[in-house]
């Protein structure tokens, strides 16, 4: 093929194999996940970069890595060859696990990867201004952490309760953080004044600098300040973000070093000007949560 045709008019996707933990060795017991469709654009075959972000329907297991094989397929006009497929096959490589969060020991969370991993277990506070004014509660069902935040009705005062952990990874231009939150949501909003709010709840990384990350839903956020950078997402994805693009999107200067403090779950109501006449309930799932290091290979000259 010539590195001059274009690739146009079709799309790229991914299959993934992997033999699950305790699968036949020949293969014969291997699970296949796909990833959405891209459209390709116009693109030069051997010539241009695209980056491109898929979306898996469910996630491969890290302990599954280093037996998975990719498959990226292109499949669409290259050329004047209408209907072409064009195939590179490709494995996870050395793409290193920093963190890693999928609540297997409970509300501990995973152990650490190594010795040298800064992780510590999970500390998990409710707390609020008036002992009786609602409840809060932190489980580990099926692998998923769930956090619920109840004001009763007839109370004003605020709560809030907050899952977090300290790492102290250093964070590069290749680093990336992938996560699934199937469930962030508040049965009805609680009053405050225009353009503002009284009840947050969110998923926030803490960063040298007072820098930050806060990933929530637009009616669900809040304002922290000139150096957090706000992401919205969608519910039971599998998302994958560049932590530097983050910041580099919202205009936020990266100091050298960055160095990720650590990672947090929150869930608050502020104060109300009068008790309130409903219940206020937020609710939260999280399935998983990691830092990856991508391994780039070095340019061929």
């Amino acid at each position: 093929t010539s590195c001059q045709d274009v690739m146009s008019d079709g799309s790229f996707s991914v299959l993934i194999r992997y033999t699950p933990t305790g699968g036949n060795p020949d293969g014969s017991e291997d699970i296949s996940v796909r990833s959405n469709n891209i459209a390709s654009g116009e693109l030069q075959y051997e010539g241009e970069r695209l980056q491109v972000l898929f979306t898996l329907t469910e996630p491969v297991p890290i302990e599954n890595y280093e037996s998975a094989k990719c498959i990226l397929t292109f499949n669409g006009t290259l050329g004047n060859e209408a209907g072409a497929v064009i195939g590179k096959s490709f494995t996870f490589g050395d793409d290193a696990v920093l963190f890693n969060e999928e609540w297997k020991n409970g509300l501990d969370g995973d152990p650490p990867l190594s010795e040298e991993d800064p992780k510590a277990p999970w500390v998990h506070t409710v707390e609020a201004e008036d002992p009786d004014n609602g409840e809060g509660t932190n489980v580990v069902e099926n692998g998923i952490l769930i956090k619920d935040n109840v004001r009763f009705i007839n109370h004003d005062t605020a709560r809030f309760s907050r899952s977090s952990n300290l790492t102290g990874l250093p964070i590069t231009p290749n680093t990336y953080l992938q996560y699934k939150i199937d469930d962030l949501s508040i049965n009805v909003q609680p009053p405050a004044w225009e353009g503002y709010t009284t009840a947050w709840q969110f998923l926030r990384l803490a960063f040298n600098n007072e820098l930050s990350i806060q990933i929530s839903t637009d009616e669900q956020s809040v304002y922290l300040g000139p150096k957090d950078a706000v992401y919205s997402f969608d519910l039971g994805v599998i998302m994958v973000e560049n932590i530097y693009r983050i910041f580099q999107n919202c205009g936020i200067a990266i100091p050298e070093p960055l160095y990720l403090e650590g990672i947090s779950f929150h869930q608050q109501f502020g104060s109300l000007d009068n008790p309130s006449t409903v219940e206020h309930h937020q609710h939260a799932e999280i399935d998983f949560i990691r830092i990856i290091e991508q391994h780039v290979e070095a340019e061929r000259r």
